[in-house]
């Protein structure tokens, strides 16, 4: 089947199912998921390995535009004025998850490589689902705001938590170079430090030009241009892709918002048929096989991620001296995961997938098959978490529910 033919009807029947999920009050997201899964070879076998596999630059270039349009929402001028609670919570709540999931997953399989991978990515919250409920219901007070914050740098802290960790996992499978602690610290650093750097230069390039240009078209075809080349260099460099996309949209962000805001507004327009497509090869992704033998992993998974972010968040506002409402019932909404999670997760399996070694594939599909899942099942009871909490904080306007 020819590659159009292929692509057209997986993004209509990802779409129908993403609109029916909308119509009974699910993400869509789910619907997308679960559509990718059908078609897969799970399911009617419509996408077989091979075409996935082919269809793999759609993967990185929404691994590059997620990057991009979180480092475009990190705008300086808005966080400082949340003040310092929302710093403790975002930091605490992340190392309090990733240690948490971390922990549970290798006391119960000893398997250190797909702990460090899966407790690096669980940190990450999805903010669709949240501020969703909060525009719904129209809730407005402390805790809505602090979400704000929260939701707004968690992502950055679980992708910089992820570079840290994936050349540890690497080097546990035997596929990395380094052996040292101080080797692998160092080269983690280094990953880091030269994906800002990239992201920097880029974007000086950047603003330069759109300075320059003010027709719509020419921008956006510059800023993709820009991600295009942001992700093309960090792969070859070994530098983070994720990470460095995220650089160029913070750097991009901050030093000339008048002039960049219309990129980042732009970009958005015409981003959501590539993830589509993304949720889509996602879900067909997902083998039945590893599916049947990570259940208990699933259950721990959500029961210590859970635990991660609300204690995490609860400590975090205690040292910072939040208000005793916004340490009971901000950690109850940064539940929900979709896209950089499974981002990171696609990412890691790709890297591994890389080096042909059989325990590294079979590590990649197991950090897959658990995401997708839990992803799949924080996105329902994430807005109903959420809802609660805002309910009983009293921040809720509209009780028509």
């Amino acid at each position: 089947m020819h590659y159009f033919l292929l692509v057209g009807i997986a993004l209509f029947a990802g779409l129908m199912g993403g609109l029916f999920l909308k119509k009974i009050k699910l993400p869509q997201v789910i619907g997308y998921i679960v559509i990718g899964f059908l078609l897969g070879a799970s399911g009617l076998k419509f996408l077989n390995a091979p075409q996935i596999n082919s269809l793999n630059f759609i993967t990185d270039l929404t691994l590059g535009l997620i990057g991009f349009l979180i480092g475009g929402e990190l705008r300086w001028a808005r966080i400082k004025k949340l003040g310092v609670s929302i710093f403790s919570i975002a930091i605490f709540e992340s190392l309090f998850t990733a240690f948490f999931v971390f922990t549970a997953i290798y006391l119960f399989t000893k398997n250190l490589p797909l702990a460090l991978l899966v407790g690096a990515i669980s940190s990450s919250s999805a903010p669709g689902g949240t501020t969703d409920v909060i525009k719904e219901y129209r809730a407005r007070g402390p805790v809505t705001t602090t979400i704000y914050g929260v939701i707004g740098v968690d992502d950055a802290i679980g992708i910089i938590i992820y570079a840290l960790i994936f050349n540890f996992a690497k080097t546990f499978l035997h596929i990395g170079e380094a052996t040292s602690f101080w080797h692998l610290t160092g080269f983690a650093i280094w990953e880091i430090l030269g994906s800002i750097l990239l992201g920097f230069v880029l974007s000086l390039i950047m603003m330069y030009l759109v300075h320059k240009i003010k027709d719509d078209d020419v921008t956006q075809l510059l800023a993709l241009a820009a991600v295009f080349i942001c992700s093309g260099i960090a792969i070859g460099m070994n530098f983070s892709m994720i990470l460095a996309n995220m650089a160029l949209g913070v750097f991009l962000c901050n030093f000339r918002p008048h002039y960049t805001h219309r990129v980042f507004v732009l970009m958005n327009k015409w981003t959501p048929p590539i993830y589509i497509l993304f949720f889509i090869l996602v879900g067909a992704r997902l083998d039945f096989s590893l599916l049947q033998g990570i259940g208990w992993l699933v259950l721990i998974y959500l029961l210590f991620r859970f635990l991660g972010k609300y204690i995490g968040s609860w400590f975090g506002g205690h040292v910072s001296g939040a208000p005793v409402k916004v340490k009971k019932y901000v950690g109850l909404c940064l539940l929900p995961q979709a896209g950089v999670a499974i981002g990171l997760a696609i990412a890691s399996y790709n890297e591994l997938a890389a080096f042909a070694v059989p325990e590294a594939v079979k590590v990649g599909g197991q950090v897959i098959a658990i995401i997708t899942v839990t992803t799949f099942i924080f996105q329902v009871i994430g807005p109903l978490l959420t809802k609660k909490a805002l309910d009983d904080a009293g921040e809720i306007k509209r009780r028509d529910f």
